[in-house]
């Protein structure tokens, strides 16, 4: 026990209790002195080591089945390199003081199934959108459900769906559809678009959708209806508009509608993926 107090930098004798916790650790647990030694730099990043601070550590060891030097040894060090990995998603998330020995098994779960380099981009999209660790795995679940498996795959996804950007934006703006347009809603557009339906249609749907409250949704269903109809062009959806209410106020049509003129700025998205795929390529 006196050897654990001088690893703390303490020069004094061990109190009872603390003397108790060794005998438990000893004789309970089956960590021998070595073990329990190196299991002490584990209390190096704390700001009062203590022996509760170490029962901790070596409570966790024991239920991992890790309690001889060499195995105390190596599960340390592993946990060390996987504690840094982790270190760098809660980086991202805004959460650097947050314990990460709390997070570390849920993030290792993550880490059966996917990537780091991946982790690391979903937790840049749960950033964006103000969110937590719990965001990162309905993330990964979606990016895995199109097939993507690594963060180099994900990247060229998202790289690929900015290209819908400019023409969501004009939705978002016509229908008064709060927000900016995120991932799913490019998503969205890009459905539209395989569906058949030309950018005057889908701007039309917008035009259209400006009452409704559910204005993406409202839009799915004026698209679909449309195509059950055989209708193709702005000129035959304005047609099969339901009647304003006269309000003395014009009709606004998406032919009506001047186009706003995007900056750069304006087609930045949750993430600007670009330029990360121009850094990373040394551009």
């Amino acid at each position: 026990a006196r050897a654990v107090l001088s690893q703390f930098n303490l020069r004094r004798l061990p109190t009872e209790p603390e003397l108790a916790l060794y005998r438990k650790w000893s004789q309970e647990w089956g960590f021998d002195e070595t073990a329990i030694i190196a299991a002490c730099q584990e209390t190096a990043s704390a700001n009062h080591p203590s022996f509760s601070y170490l029962d901790r550590i070596l409570d966790r060891l024991r239920r991992q089945g890790e309690t001889s030097a060499r195995a105390v040894a190596d599960k340390l060090e592993e946990d060390s390199r996987d504690a840094e990995l982790l270190k760098q998603v809660l980086d991202i998330l805004g959460v650097p003081g947050q314990h990460t020995y709390t997070v570390l098994p849920a993030y290792r779960a993550l880490r059966e199934r996917f990537p780091h380099d991946m982790i690391l981009l979903a937790a840049r999209a749960a950033q964006a959108r103000r969110g937590d660790f719990s965001d990162l795995e309905p993330k990964l679940l979606s990016w895995q459900a199109h097939e993507l498996r690594d963060g180099a795959a994900v990247r060229e996804h998202l790289t690929r769906l900015k290209a819908f950007q400019p023409a969501m934006l004009t939705v978002f703006e016509l229908s008064g559809q709060e927000g900016r347009p995120g991932e799913q809603d490019l998503l969205r557009y890009r459905a539209w678009r395989e569906a058949g339906h030309s950018e005057a249609l889908i701007r039309e749907a917008a035009v259209q959708a400006r009452s409704s409250r559910q204005k993406l949704s409202y839009i799915d269903k004026v698209l679909s209806s449309w195509k059950k109809e055989g209708i193709t062009t702005a000129e035959a959806a304005r047609d099969k508009a339901p009647a304003q209410p006269a309000s003395g106020g014009k009709t606004v049509s998406a032919q009506q509608y001047k186009q706003r003129v995007y900056s750069d700025q304006d087609y930045a998205s949750d993430i600007d993926w670009l330029e990360i795929a121009r850094k990373e390529s040394g551009q």
